[in-house]
Parts: structure tokens; C-alpha cells; sequence
């Protein structure tokens, strides 16, 4: 994930996120291990956490310009979470059942990414098409900051403090379930995220690369 237009001026963030998951017995998107890095114009930070068999954080490290840190998250936030990227495979197995009235229409993935500590709630909205005729599910999103967030993140709903309109997530309603766009209503400045590109189709760039 890489940050454009003012965004990158201003901060020239890039991201890259690398996962491994298993699935249990009932098809449940189990972490096994999770590798982040993150690159600015001032600094580098790298995230590794590894997790047992019943997908239980064993092993946390944070490097921060090359230096050893430790997870400032209380231990307790850190039970029972996953990763950001099986919070979105568990998001992808709980679609298409709320979207057939066979499951829930409103799912909770408590995360942890080794810095912070959040609830992903997503509420099933309905099928739609997005501006290019594509047919899409829609979602409403709250993100719920429980630690390492502050009043300045506009689009977290704080515990004790205001709880903003919920992110309008739109999927792409065919196997591949990709996130295509994200908006904070209100906002005159665009979408937060929107697909750039799918790696199933066309080439995309190696990690690191």
C-alpha cells in the first residue's frame, strides 16, 4: 500500500503487509504469522508476530529504525486478536453467508498489529454497482480504537469519544470479494483506499520490490 498525491507529499508512506493462514476444521481463517514494514521519509519500522497452533500471538518483535521496541499494548487487548490481513480473510469468509441471509449481517474482528489494538465492525449493506457498472457489495465499517489510537485519527471511533459516520466500503461481488474503494463520508478529498490494481491479472511488483 503506497501513499499518493498530497498524502505521499506530506509523508511519502509505503506499507507492505505479508501473511500466513490456515484454516481450521470449520474453514475459520487461523494467523500463523505476520510480517509488516513500514517506510517514511523520516523513518522504518518493521512488526514480526508469530503465533501457535491454536493461533495464539507467541512471539512479538517491533523494530523502529533498527532498534528493539516493545508492544506497548496491555496483554489482555492482545487476547484472542488476529492480524489485519486474516481480519481480512475472516471478513472474505463472512461475506458471501451475510450476503445470502445464511449467516450474521454484522460481524466484530478484534486486531492487533502489533502497535495498536482495534474492533473491525462491518455491517452487511446490500448489493449495488460502483461508478463503472461493476456489480458490488456494500459495507458499513467502524473501526473502534481500543489502544495506541488518539482524536486525531478522524475516521476511529474512540471508546470515550465521538463515534463518526461508519466507512462506505464497496467489495467486488464475485469470487475474488477485493475491496475496490473506501470512503469517510463527509470528506471532499476522495476515497481513503481504492484498488489500484489486481495481482491475479496483471503483474505486480515482488515485496521489497
Amino acid at each position: 500500500m503506497e501513499s499518493v498525491g498530497l498524502a505521499a507529499a506530506w509523508s511519502g508512506a509505503r506499507s507492505e503487509l505479508v501473511a500466513a493462514i490456515r484454516r481450521d476444521g470449520t474453514g475459520e481463517p487461523v494467523p500463523q504469522r505476520f510480517d509488516s514494514r513500514l517506510t517514511k521519509r523520516d523513518r522504518e519500522r518493521a512488526v514480526t508476530l508469530r503465533y501457535d497452533a491454536g493461533g495464539a500471538i507467541a512471539r512479538i518483535e517491533i523494530r523502529s529504525q533498527g532498534r528493539p521496541r516493545e508492544s506497548e499494548v496491555p496483554p489482555a487487548l492482545r487476547l484472542g486478536t488476529v492480524d489485519p490481513l486474516t481480519a481480512f480473510e475472516r471478513l472474505r469468509a463472512w461475506l458471501p453467508r451475510a450476503a445470502e441471509g445464511r449467516g450474521p449481517q454484522l460481524i466484530t474482528v478484534p486486531i492487533f498489529d502489533g502497535r495498536k489494538r482495534l474492533d473491525l465492525e462491518a455491517r452487511y449493506v446490500g448489493r449495488g454497482t460502483n461508478g463503472a457498472g461493476e456489480p458490488v457489495h456494500e459495507l458499513a465499517v467502524r473501526l473502534i480504537g481500543l489502544f495506541g489510537f488518539d482524536e486525531d485519527d478522524g475516521f476511529v471511533a474512540l471508546p470515550n469519544g465521538e463515534r463518526p459516520e461508519p466507512l462506505r466500503v464497496l467489495v467486488r461481488a464475485d469470487g475474488s470479494l477485493l475491496p475496490l474503494r473506501i470512503d469517510v463520508p463527509g470528506r471532499r478529498t476522495g476515497p481513503v483506499v481504492e484498488l489500484a490494481r489486481d495481482c491475479r491479472q496483471l503483474a505486480c511488483p515482488a515485496p521489497g520490490g
